[in-house]
């Protein structure tokens, strides 16, 4: 009597992933029970006897790509298997996981493969890879066991899941599937649930809204479950798409399922994968369901267009014009000193120190122009009043002490201190923004009363926002000391002497040693077109502006905020709160558009619209589409617009609209959208009809590409997406753009020699293992290597492509030759194009596409990159795996 082995695996589909056309990679569920069984050894492929008596035994198991598996297996054949501690270690380093039941599930896909070792084993681990097509498996491996696997892998769902990032702060997860029609019955109904993960971490980051599609009975039948309250009475109602008999069909008859969900990404520059899992269920059980797996290429169609609107600079007119004069000029500058925790001694910290001595180094530079200096202790408003009042007193005196003794002997240093309420915090957050939280802590001050100062503070420290990073902020500005003091102007500069005193001394300004006053900001501004020389002043002038304590009345602080907004915004840095203090966008605000408003007397301009449409700027920076164009909305409405809006308006309509379900409005607002963009160039043209085929042609696509100028990498890049559409099919002959010269005979000689392709009697200069798209792409990334990380997200080019025509170090030589001979055809329909555009004369249409001589200028170039090019290929296999993993 012999110990059998029995394996049974089933295979159950998850999900598809497809990248492009209807390609599609099976996702599995494995399951597996290994189980000893009493009886004789029966002949391969005969069934066990359904009564024989089966026992669980203990099992390891792994799932690793094909290949992978074949080498374990083949090392696990090398080993000792009477050597138990050798046995162990190769478990451990090939990561084998036990089930001590024999029972396991996995999770796998076509091209991977189960590997299972059990503890009767002696010659060797079973193998099981999983094969497109193949849905049954029979092994019979070991001397007295025997292990049957049967794997059934039955097609019940095709799907195509894809992701969209259109550049507006949003991912757009689609999954197009067909279903059997035999599961739509009118008394069920059909869940879609999204799962939002992010591509580096793996993790779930989010649950979507989910979609729901029921038949007619259960709708009605569910209304009246709920006292005919459907839509305020079901948990599922916000997801409610409509009936059965709103979805389309196949022509093979099935149910076609298209939808999409827009989710928010939190972080905009990350990447973040839409995995699906439906279920199809009436009023008792579910009747099929299933999983799609997302991918983590995207579909960036507006990658390449430059969004960059021309918006034109603020006017520096004669409202923002300081006299310069003899004056003083008051200063108010933060003390970071770092004190124990309710204590007024400094802790041991070296920061303490730097920050002593830049402050003792700033009242310094102004020598006997400093006037009268002071440290001010502050208190925050948070526990009680009394203590913090004395906090700050002896605090602002230790830290008088330690820089009174550093300062001339005529200067007094003299201390104070500052108690701010929480109204004070009240007006910060509104300065920032929260209204509603501004209003309501002013409600509770109201309600208690500020000597309350315990109570009030217990009762705001319990609302929930009180711990947010604003409010901590704010409160801790307020304890930070500060010290203020004035400086005499020296003498007055006229606007000619100014721009001298800028360019002999401008060390010595940036540096802090010397100071100018708003007078001569206003002149430097006027007279100064150096655009490096205008970001200077601007950053100098603003850390001068935030000294003064009161740069808010002042007349050229608007132009100075919105010039440091507008540089952070080329450097991509925006912040929607530099501008707020001129601002009242909030619509209880209600004051209009450019309307002074008095603050201690003095009339400030409130709601500029330059200032506004910077900051709609700001937004559209950082991907809040929906509050920059309703500043637009607003400006437009008051017909206050300004040069640019019409442009940024479209800008952020054509990313914010397209791939998206549109109501009729909007399908009339991309509609003009599209046709503005495409109106802009021909470059523009090449791009989107490259990007989103269905706006145009595949020819009319390529000849408006081929129109791009060869030193742009862009053109090479859509030339490698245009040709990766036709890399399944048979790649045209060359063979008549070939130059048969004695050198380039040489040249296919040394190819034929590294076996870069087969030298036949009918000779096809093209190798069949390297497709056309990768001729282009390549040449691409030796132009611009930026664009590799590009072509490892893209979505145009899809996982099974990848997997099959791999971007590889040994095959450069070939895409060189191969692109010369892509070059002389694309040059040759380039002139055809321009002559039928008409931006030609016949007579120069007529000459040929590409002499030797032109060739060899070409070659020359290209042969000048050699060496950029093995830089940016010398990792692209471990990118690609890499990339492939990410993507998994």
């Amino acid at each position: 009597m012999k110990h059998i082995l029995l394996l049974l695996f089933g295979l159950l589909p998850l999900g598809m992933l497809a990248q492009e056309g209807n390609t599609v990679t099976e996702d599995f569920r494995v399951t597996c029970r290994a189980y000893s069984v009493d009886g004789m050894k029966p002949k391969p492929g005969t069934p066990l006897k359904a009564d024989a008596k089966k026992t669980a035994v203990r099992a390891w198991y792994a799932c690793v790509p094909a290949d992978m598996a074949y080498r374990i297996k083949d090392e696990f054949k090398r080993i000792n298997k009477n050597d138990e501690k050798a046995v162990e270690n190769f478990k451990k380093q090939k990561g084998l996981r036990v089930r001590p039941n024999g029972v396991f599930g996995q999770r796998s896909r076509v091209g991977f493969a189960i590997l299972c070792l059990h503890e009767d084993a002696e010659n060797g681990i079973e193998v099981f890879e999983i094969k497109p097509g193949q849905t049954n498996f029979e092994s019979l491996e070991y001397s007295n066991a025997i292990g049957v696997v049967n794997v059934n892998a039955k097609n019940k769902v095709k799907g195509r899941v894809m992701g969209l990032d259109t550049g507006d702060g949003n991912e757009v997860f689609t999954i197009s599937m067909p279903l059997n029609k035999g599961y739509f019955t009118d008394n069920s109904r059909l869940i879609l649930q999204c799962d939002a993960m992010d591509c580096q971490t793996e993790d779930t980051i989010d649950y979507c809204t989910p979609v729901v599609f029921e038949g007619p009975e259960y709708h009605e039948l569910q209304d009246r479950r709920k006292d005919y309250d459907y839509f305020h009475k079901d948990s599922l109602a916000v997801a409610y798409k409509g009936s059965y008999a709103e979805l389309d069909s196949t022509s093979d008859g099935q149910m076609l399922i298209n939808t999409r969900i827009v989710y928010r990404k939190p972080d905009r520059n990350k990447d973040y994968r839409g995995d699906w899992a439906y279920s199809i269920e009436d009023y008792n059980r579910p009747l099929t369901s299933g999983f799609f797996g997302g991918t983590c290429l995207k579909l960036r169609p507006f990658k390449f267009l430059n969004f960059q609107a021309a918006i034109p600079e603020m006017e520096l007119s004669a409202e923002f014009q300081e006299t310069a004069e003899i004056n003083t000029h008051d200063v108010n500058t933060k003390l970071d000193l770092r004190f124990v925790t309710g204590k007024s001694i400094l802790n041991d910290d070296s920061l303490n120190y730097v920050n002593r001595d830049n402050l003792i180094k700033e009242l310094r530079s102004y020598g006997d122009r400093l006037v009268s200096p002071k440290i001010i202790g502050g208190a925050s408003p948070d526990g009680s009043l009394a203590k913090n009042i004395q906090l700050a007193k002896e605090r602002a005196g230790v830290a008088r002490n330690m820089i009174v003794n550093y300062l001339p002997r005529r200067q007094q240093l003299s201390s104070d201190y500052k108690v701010y309420t929480w109204n004070d915090v009240a007006d910060s957050l509104e300065n920032r923004g929260m209204k509603a939280q501004a209003n309501e802590i002013r409600g509770i001050i109201e309600s208690i009363g500020e000597k309350n100062d315990v109570a009030l503070f217990r009762t705001i420290q319990k609302l929930p926002y009180y711990g947010s990073d604003t409010i901590q902020t704010i409160l801790t500005n307020q304890r930070m000391m500060q010290c203020s003091y004035s400086y005499i102007i020296e003498r007055v500069f006229t606007s000619e002497e100014v721009v001298d005193e800028w360019h002999n001394n401008k060390r010595d300004y940036l540096q802090g040693k010397k100071h100018f006053s708003s007078g001569d900001f206003y002149n430097l501004f006027s007279n100064i077109q150096d655009s490096t020389d205008v970001d200077s002043i601007t950053i100098l002038a603003y850390k001068e502006l935030k000294k003064n304590p009161t740069w808010f009345v002042d007349r050229l602080s608007p132009y100075i905020l919105n010039q440091m907004q507008r540089l952070q915004q080329r450097l991509g840095m925006a912040d929607t709160l530099m501008l707020k203090p001129y601002l009242r966008t909030d619509p209880s605000d209600s004051i209009g558009i450019e309307v002074f408003k008095n603050f201690e007397g003095i009339p400030v301009k409130l709601n500029r619209r330059d200032l506004l449409l910077t900051q709609a700027m700001s937004y559209y920076q950082m991907q809040k589409f929906s509050d920059a164009l309703s500043i637009f909305e607003w400006l437009k409405s008051e017909n206050k617009t300004l040069p640019g809006m019409e442009r940024l308006e479209n800008f952020m309509n054509i990313r914010s609209l397209y791939g998206k379900e549109l109501t009729a409005e909007q399908e009339v607002k991309l509609k003009r959208a599209k046709d503005y963009v495409l109106s802009l160039s021909d470059e523009n043209k090449a791009i989107l009809y490259t990007e989103i085929p269905e706006w145009s042609t595949p020819q009319e696509a390529e000849d408006y590409v081929d129109l791009l100028d060869d030193n742009n990498p862009k053109k090479w890049y859509l030339k490698g997406i245009l040709w990766s559409r036709k890399a399944n099919e048979a790649q045209p002959n060359l063979q008549e753009y070939e130059d048969t010269t004695a050198a380039v005979a040489d040249s296919l000689a040394v190819d034929a020699n590294l076996g870069m392709y087969d030298m036949g009697d009918d000779f096809d200069v093209d190798n069949k293992e390297v497709r056309h798209y990768l001729a282009y792409f390549h040449h691409c990334f030796k132009m611009q290597p930026e664009y590799l990380k590009l072509y490892y997200r893209d979505g145009q080019i899809g996982d099974e492509l990848r997997k099959k025509y791999k971007y590889l170090r040994k095959d450069v030589p070939e895409y060189e030759r191969l692109f010369k001979l892509l070059k002389r055809r694309d040059d040759k329909r380039r002139i055809e194009v321009m002559h039928e555009l008409g931006i030609i004369e016949d007579e120069v249409a007529d000459e040929p596409a590409a002499t030797d001589s032109n060739a060899t200028t070409q070659e020359a170039a290209t042969e000048n990159s050699q060496n950029a090019a093995n830089d940016n290929t010398q990792n692209a296999a471990d990118d690609n795996k890499n990339a492939n993993q990410e993507n998994k």
